[in-house]
């Protein structure tokens, strides 16, 4: 539900993007100007899916590539003017969407399902950790 939200708002705003590009795009606003691999760790993203994401942000100018000054091989990446514009734009109406949420819901409800969701992704961490110590062992 807040998926088809986010999609409607932003396609209202003229922009063809979907939820995943709007988590790369918020997660520049609020890290600045990282490198790929950065992004990757801060949207828990493989670097090929934020590769695919960022390509289409790069060609619709919401993002661009500045050679990292500290190692020229490697790029940073950062929001455009256009980037900041349609956060801007967007930012508000979704705020208002997810009180509407919110309310419709209920403080208990939404407190019990924010407890649950940081409960699996917790132990999803964990998950995880226990997969990277088992393939650096082998």
């Amino acid at each position: 539900m807040v998926r088809h939200m986010l999609t409607r708002v932003i396609r209202q705003g003229g922009y063809e993007i979907t939820q995943e590009h709007w988590i790369i795009l918020a997660s520049l606003r609020s890290k600045g100007s990282v490198s790929q691999i950065e992004l990757a760790k801060a949207t828990y993203k493989d670097k090929a899916n934020v590769t695919r994401l960022l390509k289409k942000l790069l060609e619709m100018n919401l993002a661009k590539r500045v050679r990292n000054l500290d190692d020229r091989r490697h790029f940073k990446v950062s929001l455009t003017p256009d980037g900041r514009a349609l956060l801007k734009l967007v930012t508000p109406k979704l705020k208002v969407a997810t009180e509407a949420i919110d309310k419709h819901l209920g403080e208990e409800t939404v407190a019990y399902l924010k407890q649950e969701l940081g409960a699996l992704s917790d132990h999803l961490d964990v998950v995880i950790q226990e997969w990277e110590l088992e393939s650096v062992s082998v």
